[in-house]
């Protein structure tokens, strides 16, 4: 007798045992490595003692010498052939983990039929079984052969229908609204099981309804006695995040984390919503109420300290970001941060000393832009561009950072021909840049490129109705110019829906309407942006809006304060001829 034992040769006896053979052919994180579809690994002595001819050791030997050449649909039909002549389920095992490798949908419907022939009390076949037929969309045949499945396996019902919803939302099943249907008649056959109806949300939050997905988490929560509730509100978290309605998962996860405020992971789903909604300060004391509770807690730290750089509290961030320096996790995103604190407290050589320390891929282009931007302050313009030769440009993103940038600094040095001719180089690569596409239609508006600015204002808008600085922008070019005025309003009015207390869009306003001639409408507008900025552009506006309805004494106080430090004003100019001289 010849068992299916450890590989040896001796004379013209042999044995071979399959747990040792491996399908090399698969590749990494492929459909194959998935244990919702793998067959189980034999046990050594799991079978009794099978004769195989020497014939068929030759084969079992020649297909693992296929596997390991990459040949492993050659490997597949010797095992298939093997296991079919044999009916030795160990090799219908062996011969749907090959198919498997394969990727091909025949070989693998082939390989597991032969295997549930052959071994049809083996729970892991109809297991494999009903993924695969959800991979075909045949809803009807999967929902038996999990029943199969269910019936054979000692797991129990509810751990049963809870490992059928996480197999189900693996990427491997592509077929989401087969997979929904096919939760959706689990609640049918098991309304009784609140592991159906999450199974069910998971899947119909993956479809993105998100609606129905809500509906089915709430079902669950109404269980009695349910006990894995923080895991079906990380899932509401989630969703929430997704859908965008930040407020009203806010409201509901907030009474949960009430009951149970020592539930730390929670807490932070909560203030990543007050985040979202914009409760910066909500979130920031909630982050730090974590912090205080659970100091090891890297994840809040880390959120906290840029909440606080948001909020321009630069000191403070400092202090929480510099114990993440010891785990290794956090190092290279803390140096970077640690930068750009010290970047904005203007210490200068600090921000530099950080930025340098940045050494793996994902924030080195950014800690190499930083850098270049702090030498250029300083009057550095080669060395600035020198680091910009640094930056990893096989990357299409950082391809494009370091194109924008150069395009500043030749902005900023006024050479506004060579910041077009870099920008057009971007452009050419991607044409829908928005960035690239602001950035120089404001050089075209610099070198009186008229055409050319009002073509790219209106290429951003082909690409984002809402952008604010192409509304803003175009808006204001018409009105400055006393054209298309009813087009220069339409625009300004929805860039004021998108930020109504935005100064510029309000000055944009107000001198829409000095150029309709509406002056009280101008001088409101005018004055609500004045109150929000003290611009510049803002207190010449409003000089000439007073000078116009006639209240010339507001006029000239605004033009003292204009005048202040600007020589080239001269000392003789009066506001009389300096009105006279804008309106020619």
């Amino acid at each position: 007798m010849l068992a299916l034992g450890v590989l040896s040769m001796q004379g013209c006896a042999s044995t071979l045992d399959l747990s040792q053979a491996t399908v090399t052919a698969a590749a990494p994180h492929s459909i194959a490595n998935d244990s919702a579809v793998v067959a189980p690994t034999p046990k050594r002595n799991m079978i009794a003692d099978h004769r195989l001819t020497a014939e068929q050791m030759f084969l079992v030997l020649q297909a693992e010498l296929q596997i390991k050449r990459g040949q492993g649909q050659q490997a597949f039909d010797l095992y298939y052939q093997l296991a079919d002549e044999t009916r030795e389920a160990e090799l219908a095992r062996r011969a749907f983990s090959v198919a498997m490798s394969t990727f091909d949908t025949q070989s693998i419907a082939q390989a597991a039929a032969l295997w549930r022939s052959v071994e049809p009390k083996e729970p892991a076949v109809w297991r494999a079984s009903f993924v695969m037929s959800l991979r075909n969309g045949d809803v009807k045949a999967a929902i038996k052969q999990w029943q199969t499945y269910a019936e054979l396996s000692d797991e129990g019902l509810q751990q049963d229908i809870l490992a059928a919803a996480q197999r189900l939302n693996s990427p491997m099943i592509d077929r989401v609204d087969a997979a929904v249907d096919f939760m959706q008649r689990l609640v049918k056959l098991y309304p009784d099981q609140w592991s159906a109806y999450l199974g069910l949300g998971m899947m119909q939050m993956r479809q993105a309804q998100f609606e129905n997905a809500l509906a089915s988490f709430n079902r669950v929560l109404a269980f009695e006695g349910f006990e894995q509730k923080e895991e079906v509100y990380d899932l509401i978290a989630k969703l929430y995040l997704q859908t965008g309605d930040f407020e009203q998962g806010i409201a509901q996860l907030q009474r949960y984390v009430e009951q149970d405020p020592q539930n730390i992971f929670l807490q932070e789903r909560l203030a990543r919503l007050e985040v979202q909604a914009g409760f910066a300060q909500q979130a920031q004391q909630r982050y730090a109420a974590i912090v205080d509770r659970n100091p090891q807690q890297h994840s809040a730290r880390f959120a906290l300290a840029l909440l606080q750089l948001e909020a321009n509290q630069n000191q403070e961030a400092i202090a929480l970001l510099q114990p993440l320096l010891e785990v290794p996790a956090y190092r290279d995103v803390t140096y970077y941060y640690l930068g750009y604190a010290e970047q904005n407290l203007q210490r200068l050589d600090a921000a530099l000393d950080y930025y340098q320390q940045v050494a793996g891929t994902n924030y080195r282009t950014d800690a190499l832009l930083r850098s270049a931007e702090i030498y250029y302050s300083q009057g550095q313009l080669e060395r600035a561009l020198s680091l910009l030769d640094e930056v990893d440009i096989s990357n299409a993103e950082s391809l494009q950072k370091v194109f924008l940038a150069r395009a500043i600094f030749y902005r900023f040095e006024r050479e506004y021909g060579k910041a077009v001719e870099v920008l057009q180089e971007l452009l050419a690569l991607n044409p829908d840049n928005q960035k690239a596409l602001l950035e120089q239609a404001n050089l075209y508006y610099q070198l009186e490129k008229f055409e050319q600015y009002v073509a790219n204002m209106q290429r951003l808008l082909e690409l984002d109705g809402d952008n604010v600085d192409a509304l803003n922008g175009l808006g204001y070019f018409y009105a400055e110019r006393n054209i298309q005025l009813e087009d220069a309003k339409r625009l300004i009015e929805r860039a004021l829906q998108l930020e109504p207390n935005n100064f510029f869009i309000l000055d944009s306003m107000g001198w829409l309407y000095f150029q309709m001639e509406d002056y009280p409408r101008a001088l409101d507008f005018l004055q609500r942006a004045y109150a929000i900025e003290e611009d510049r552009v803002v207190i010449e506006h409003l000089i000439r809006v007073y000078w116009a309805l006639g209240r010339k004494a507001e006029a000239e106080s605004f033009w003292q304060t204009y005048r202040q430090g600007d020589e080239e004003l001269g000392a003789d100019l009066t506001l009389e001829d300096w009105i006279r001289a804008q309106s020619l």
